[in-house]
């Protein structure tokens, strides 16, 4: 019922866009005709439809039409629809009254064949709405019949030539292809071996390949970009002709020169070498093409070397990665000077840090073992090298005896402020010489000078300043104070001491080069403090002046 509802609606279609059941010339083309036309005695008659393809067609894209009597309108249709026909085989309609001959390689029985001599049967394509074969001509009456050959289409049996590869639509041109059989000549029907019948195919394919290409069928190798034709056979076995735009695409060189250590692994990964030579290696281009690279290799050889180092606790490999902590032989792999592995052995020993104490006494300051001064009692820990290269840990229980170099004076005295010491004046203007007896703790000056004082505490000697004296008599105005400085040499703070009081003296402070660095005017009192920790190192001279008498001691900025 549906195959019966398509064919209608294709009719339709077909009529819709102006097509007339009628016979019109239809150009040759592969597709099935009719292979047999029975008109027998009384109802022997029978249509055979060969298939001369390689492929199996589907049957209900056709219908066949028959005229009766030059008529132009069709008395009778048969509709294939639901059936498969293979290639090279044959569809039979018979007579439902045909004889058992017929009846037993006929597919269908149909009314169609209920025709005489002078009737038209048209074979019709529903999808290309055209007729593809026909007996007879649309709207015409021949009388009898037509002739055909030595025969006609009454009273023959008609059996398609083998040659005849397609069906027409032109009768002049269909007449001339039948063998004429007898009138009930039975033994073709149900079988035919027509020629095979193919329709060929073009195409069109754009090739990019490189260096050469293989044309489909393998007859041809072209190497050069141009349009070239090559056949294949289709689907259908038939010739397929192929219009092929070529392009050839070069292949691409190029030369590197690697420099590695131990081995290379080739740009495709195909090779690994490990000898410095020429190689060669491909790899795809960006083209696609090969890119075939020549490779100049050097190959640099990696280092090895031995090392017996000694460790303290623990030990860290020379490329940082491990730390050991006892003696064995270690591997470890560092960079050489080529810049490929440096492997090293490495033998090595841990030795152990050493611990000590001492208790040394020092006069003022002590430098300790390892150069560090001290000038305070106190524990300290030092460290050195002990014989292994390892550190020697020292605790230092330190005592310091300061010996006090301060020296007091008055208008003709100096008085050195260290008690319980022993005490040898020296003569700073005559290269340091001992003043004969001067060794108590006052030194009264016969003559105007520089005196110091060498101080003797236990085991610890010391000297004071030099200062400048000048001998003064009763009616001698030069000083009438004297001046002492603490502590001298100092680093931050001083302390001066006059031996009268001030009411309304200048203090001014002297750098041994000159330069004024301290003025003060109606200073009173008997003791001044002064900060010097931004003064520079040196010597500087100390003057208080009262009533045109002037006083001067220096002391030393360290």
């Amino acid at each position: 019922m549906r195959k019966s509802l398509l064919f209608k609606i294709s009719l339709v279609i077909c009529l819709a866009f102006g097509v007339q059941l009628t016979q019109k010339i239809q150009a040759q083309s592969c597709n099935l005709f009719i292979s047999e036309y029975i008109e027998g005695t009384s109802n022997n008659k029978a249509l055979e439809f060969y298939n001369p393809t390689n492929s199996t067609l589907d049957l209900s894209d056709y219908v066949v039409y028959r005229y009766n009597n030059g008529s132009p309108t069709a008395q009778d249709s048969l509709v294939l629809a639901g059936h498969f026909l293979a290639a090279k085989d044959v569809y039979v309609a018979a007579n439902p009254q045909a004889n058992a001959t017929i009846l037993a390689v006929a597919d269908t029985l149909h009314t169609i064949t209920f025709y005489n001599g002078d009737d038209v049967l048209a074979l019709y394509q529903i999808s290309t709405c055209k007729f593809i074969d026909i007996i007879g001509v649309i709207g015409v009456d021949p009388g009898t019949n037509w002739p055909v050959g030595n025969g006609a289409t009454s009273e023959y049996t008609l059996v398609r030539m083998n040659s005849v590869k397609y069906g027409d639509s032109d009768w002049t041109v269909v007449e001339t292809q039948w063998d004429v059989y007898a009138q009930d000549e039975f033994g073709y029907i149900g079988s035919h071996s027509g020629a095979s019948c193919c329709t060929s195919s073009a195409d069109t394919i754009d090739v990019s390949t490189c260096g050469s290409y293989s044309s489909p069928s393998g007859k041809y190798n072209w190497n050069t970009s141009n349009t070239y034709i090559d056949t294949i056979a289709n689907a259908n076995g038939c010739d397929s002709i192929i219009t092929i735009n070529l392009t050839i695409k070069s292949s691409v060189t190029s030369s590197i020169s690697p420099t590695t250590c131990g081995k290379y692994n080739s740009p495709s990964g195909k090779y690994s070498w490990t000898t410095s030579n020429t190689y060669m290696d491909t790899i795809k281009s960006y083209s696609g093409c090969d890119s075939i690279i020549t490779i100049k290799l050097t190959i640099k050889s990696s280092v090895s070397s031995t090392i017996s180092p000694v460790g303290c606790g623990s030990y860290t490999s020379p490329s940082g990665k491990y730390t050991w902590n006892t003696s064995n032989t270690y591997m470890d792999t560092v960079k050489s000077y080529n810049g490929c592995d440096s492997i090293i052995t490495i033998n090595l020993t841990i030795s152990t840090n050493t611990t000590s104490s001492i208790s040394p006494t020092a006069c003022n300051s002590y430098t300790s073992p390892s150069g560090k001064v001290w000038s305070i009692s106190k524990a300290y820990t030092d460290t050195i090298k002990n014989a292994n290269g390892c550190d020697s840990i020292i605790t230092i229980n330190l005592t310091i005896n300061n010996v006090d170099t301060s020296v007091t004076r008055t208008v003709n005295t100096f008085t050195a402020n260290q008690a319980g010491a022993t005490y040898q004046w020296i003569d700073c203007s005559k290269n340091n010489s001992p003043v004969a007896g001067a060794t108590a703790k006052t030194f009264n000056p016969v003559a105007s000078g520089s005196y110091a004082v060498v101080v003797t505490l236990n085991t610890c000697v010391d000297t004071s300043n030099c200062r400048d004296f000048t001998l003064v008599g009763l009616n001698n105005a030069y000083t009438t104070n004297g001046i002492s400085i603490y502590p001298n040499p100092a680093q931050n703070q001083i302390q001066i001491s006059i031996e009268q009081t001030v009411s309304h003296a200048t203090i001014r402070m002297i750098s041994i080069t000159g330069q004024l660095v301290i003025d003060m005017t109606n200073v009173a009192g008997s003791q001044f403090n002064f900060d010097i920790a931004k003064l520079p190192q040196g010597i500087y001279i100390v003057e208080i002046t009262e009533n045109g008498v002037t006083s001067r001691n220096k002391f030393v900025k360290q």
